[in-house]
């Protein structure tokens, strides 16, 4: 894209609440990295943005891919994933090649029902090698039978295919994949609840399954949580997110959710004092992922960072809509939760009342530059409201002034993403000491951690340019 027709983007988008703020960040990489975690409700904007990254740098476009995949490290987004990947093959704007070397990473960083999407394309048959090579060898035959389809009508056209190539009928299928498999669905569906070991399920199954253990099996279940609580047993939390844990707390169990919470992996470090601020308007409330909204994404990934903080601001955080709220947070995790939720206007969202709010802090009572936050991490779906009408500043701009007029640095900001409605973005590649992410996971907080340079091309690359998405 030329010069000319980058900057024709900046200052000609605006928020749903009126706000200036620009159609792209003039780089298409960053435009899809920012775009891939939070899309769940529009994934069909996906390939398109895919397409435009991969002229811009194939490599990086498909690390970002494949870190939109990764569910332990990366942003864990699986129909987002199926979805580019399926399309980019049905476009053909991947080589071969390259799609088979996409292919060979996806045991590691998805799962095998992943391979699915390949049904019908030309990659059928690689894929279901891949199959078959998991399901003969013993460290991953038990995870690959977990996660293949079913006999059932709706894997109808898998099931016949994948037979047909392994030279199996469907009974010898459906007999080999429960051979294979222990999960913990099938000794709930065989009600065989006392063979279960508690400290072993999986950790989405711990977080999903609580009621139905405590009705089931209810002595030993009880016994579990009090050797949990006593630290005498664990909890698996690899693969869940905050916002899983969050919603045993609201609909589970309050005592294994929080055991649950404190396994979670920290990504944090030391030596930073972030203060996060979470979006509490109406508006995160219209975004629904299944049962949980925007607005509970991003109360759980700011618990999650004010609690791990290892600096001043340690267990306090800020919520903000029409007007900002400090919250200083104490007790268990369904107390912290509550905390938070009793802050919830459900009002506009004036991003920069919130800021207001801090500045002044400062200022009347003399803090120096140390005791202000030296990063700010935005939980939003940024729909923020105008700063000085429709053809005025974006809000980054405003904030920008701020500081400077109060006196003090600004702090490095952080606009993450948790919705993605309108495809506009808050900053560009020409700002600095800003960064723009976007998904549910605490792991994205390694690319927003140390490191001299701050800006979003650096922290997407720091995302991405690691040995774990060498393709």
């Amino acid at each position: 894209m030329s010069e000319l027709f980058k900057h024709a983007h900046l200052h000609a988008g605006r928020t749903e609440n009126g706000a200036v703020n620009h159609t792209s960040s003039m780089s298409a990489l960053v435009d899809f990295y920012k775009a891939a975690g939070s899309s769940r409700s529009n994934v069909e904007i996906l390939p398109d943005l895919f397409y435009k990254a991969l002229r811009d740098d194939v490599d990086v476009a498909v690390r970002i891919l494949l870190h939109m995949r990764d569910v332990r490290e990366g942003m864990g987004e699986r129909k987002a994933f199926r979805t580019v990947l399926l399309q980019a093959i049905e476009d053909k704007v991947l080589e071969p090649t390259q799609v088979l070397r996409i292919m060979d990473k996806i045991a590691e960083l998805g799962r095998f029902d992943d391979f699915k999407i390949f049904v019908g394309t030309r990659f059928e048959t690689d894929a279901f090698k891949h199959l078959e090579a998991a399901l003969l060898d013993p460290a991953t035959a038990g995870l690959a039978a977990k996660w293949l389809p079913r006999v059932k009508p709706r894997h109808k056209q898998f099931v016949k295919r994948f037979c047909k190539f392994a030279n199996l009928s469907e009974k010898d299928y459906r007999t080999l994949l429960s051979a294979l498999s222990d999960t913990v669905e099938q000794k709930i569906s065989a009600n065989e609840f006392g063979k279960i070991d508690y400290s072993k399920i999986p950790s989405l199954a711990a977080a999903r399954y609580q009621k139905l253990f405590n009705r089931k099996d209810g002595e030993r279940y009880k016994a579990y949580i009090e050797s949990l609580s006593k630290g005498e047993t664990k909890i698996n939390a690899g693969a869940v997110y905050p916002y899983d844990v969050i919603k045993s707390v609201k609909y589970g169990n309050a005592d294994v959710a929080n055991e649950q919470w404190k396994a979670l992996p920290n990504w944090m470090a030391e030596g930073e004092n972030i203060l996060c601020m979470s979006d509490v308007s109406c508006s995160m409330s219209w975004v629904n992922f299944g049962s949980i909204t925007a607005l509970d994404i991003g109360v759980s990934l700011a618990l999650y960072v004010a609690e791990r903080n290892t600096g001043c601001f340690k267990n306090e955080l800020m919520v903000y809509s029409t007007n900002p709220h400090f919250i200083e947070l104490s007790g268990d995790l369904r107390n912290r939760h509550r905390q938070v939720m009793r802050h919830v206007e459900y009002g506009s969202t004036n991003l920069q009342a919130a800021f207001d709010r801090i500045l002044e802090t400062g200022k009347r009572n003399n803090l120096t530059q140390k005791d202000m936050p030296s990063k700010l991490i935005i939980f939003s779906d940024m729909e923020f409201n105008q700063v000085d009408g429709a053809n005025g500043r974006t809000n980054f701009e405003a904030i920008q002034s701020k500081y400077k007029k109060a006196g003090y640095e600004m702090p490095q900001l952080v606009f993450w993403y948790l919705a993605n409605r309108n495809g506009t973005c808050e900053v560009s590649v020409k700002d600095n000491g800003v960064a723009m992410v976007s998904g549910f996971s605490p792991a994205t907080l390694k690319a927003l951690l140390g490191g001299e340079k701050f800006d979003p091309i650096s922290v997407m690359l720091k995302a991405v340019m690691i040995d774990r998405y060498i393709w």
